[in-house]
């Protein structure tokens, strides 16, 4: 089994009329589906810095982490065949974030620190 989960990120904005709209970014992988394996995904609250392959994403590149969800293989499916007695692949993790200032907001400018 790989030890890895695999791993996507979607960003979370406000709609007009009071819903939301998710960008999936696509960071770039080797792997066509466009997960990310991880063997330690970020946690709710987390800060991350995402840059997507193919466009700049609105409100990057640090993004806060808020919400995650975890989907398991089902027996008999492709990451689980019934031949195997554990699946062949990691679970997915599905995680939702926001736009962030970073780690680094409010810092004194250059010319000021003098």
């Amino acid at each position: 089994m790989s030890a890895f989960a695999r791993v996507t990120f979607s960003v979370r904005r406000p709609t007009p009329d009071n819903h939301w709209d998710y960008q999936r970014v696509s960071p770039g992988s080797p792997y066509s589906s466009g997960f990310l394996p991880m063997n330690l995904p970020p946690a709710v609250g987390d800060l991350v810095v995402l840059q997507d392959e193919h466009e700049e994403i609105d409100g990057g590149p640090v993004f806060r982490v808020i919400d995650r969800q975890w989907s398991y293989s089902a027996y008999g499916s492709p990451s689980w065949p019934y031949t195997f007695h554990e699946p062949k692949d990691g679970p997915l993790l599905d995680i939702v974030v926001e736009p962030a200032e970073g780690i680094y907001r409010n810092k004194q400018p250059e010319n000021e620190l003098l």
